[in-house]
């Protein structure tokens, strides 16, 4: 059974392998955790938005949307950019 960690996410929301070529830096390990809370926080609430996202990530919108640029392959928007829904793609 998962337990919720500090952030509120279980340990499933971890689960989605993201492949990064670079190395193994402070800045690629952060950034690789908050893309993983990006799909965490899409499998809780796929209505979120990213303002709603940078706010519990504790990122800016910028930040967000770079990080949501870089996951195309996994996840992705449907509908309208108000009112649409965010779909994970590879499981």
């Amino acid at each position: 059974m998962s337990q919720e960690n500090a952030s509120g996410f279980n340990d499933d929301d971890f689960s989605i392998s993201l492949t990064d070529t670079t190395k193994h830096t402070k800045t690629s390990i952060k950034r690789h955790k908050r893309q993983q809370g990006i799909i965490g926080l899409i499998r809780q609430n796929p209505v979120i938005t990213i303002e709603e996202m940078a706010e519990r990530l504790d990122a800016n919108e910028r930040t967000i949307k770079r990080d949501i640029e870089e996951l195309k392959a996994v996840i992705e928007h449907v509908g309208p950019t108000k009112g649409g829904t965010w779909r994970i793609i590879k499981k």
